[in-house]
């Protein structure tokens, strides 16, 4: 398939996908990096990306929920458990903060309004995963690892138990 628009839709259950771009083309291929969206899946359990498929994948995933907030809370945070490697929250759209390692606990109570509101945790993994794909893992040894990482390096995920807290 050629692409002639900026979205492809792929058939349910596809399981690969893969971008040949011929020689006499590279000068006129845009540099930016691709970018995936991967659709959505509603009240799946937190677990592991190799769970879902994921098992070289490097990037980003969100997860999101709605809350209805029947009037401000003085102390509200939401402790995400066990994340691997990045998480990021976001209230109705704006940062709350990022942490890259743990406690990932987070304060949302500047943020969340009377109402319903919108939490977005944005978990983000380590490089080896692609750079296995890249077949550079000799590079590794430049941030000090020795041999192949073992395979829990590669995965990644919200893990949880996530918690909302009031105080």
């Amino acid at each position: 398939t050629y692409l002639s628009s900026t979205q492809l839709d792929l058939p349910s259950g596809a399981g690969l996908l893969s971008f040949f771009i011929p020689t006499e083309k590279l000068k006129t291929v845009q540099a930016t990096p691709f970018k995936y969206s991967v659709g959505s899946q509603k009240g799946c359990a937190l677990k592991s990306w190799y769970e879902y498929g994921l098992q070289q994948f490097t990037g980003y995933i969100d997860y999101e929920t709605d809350i209805n907030m029947k009037k401000n809370g003085s102390d509200i945070s939401i402790d995400l458990g066990k994340v691997k490697y990045m998480a990021e929250v976001l209230v109705n759209g704006k940062s709350v903060g990022a942490r890259l390692w743990p406690p990932y606990i987070f304060d949302l109570s500047k943020e969340l309004k009377p109402g319903d509101n919108t939490i977005r945790v944005r978990v983000g993994n380590l490089m080896i995963g692609n750079m296995w794909i890249q077949e550079d893992m000799g590079k590794l040894r430049t941030w000090g690892w020795q041999g192949l990482p073992g395979f829990d390096k590669f995965d990644a995920g919200l893990l949880g138990p996530v918690k909302i807290i009031c105080e």
